[in-house]
């Protein structure tokens, strides 16, 4: 099970220059959904947060083949 904050295309060059330390910015915001995937099936989409000191999503929508 996957859940996919965002996805971006860019350049393979873009990412081989990837450094340790550096901060990459996503389109999402905290509150978007996030897409719970089993391999390239998306399943759910729920809220990201916390359970404890976990991380944690709330289930918000299926697919609708459950």
């Amino acid at each position: 099970l996957d859940a996919v904050l965002d996805e971006q295309v860019m350049p393979l060059s873009e990412v081989m220059n990837f450094k340790v330390g550096q901060t990459l910015i996503f389109n999402a915001t905290p509150k978007d959904d996030v897409e719970l995937r089993c391999g390239d099936v998306p399943l759910l989409s729920g809220r990201l947060g916390r359970s404890g000191k976990k991380i944690a999503v709330q289930i918000r929508a299926t697919n609708g083949k459950f």
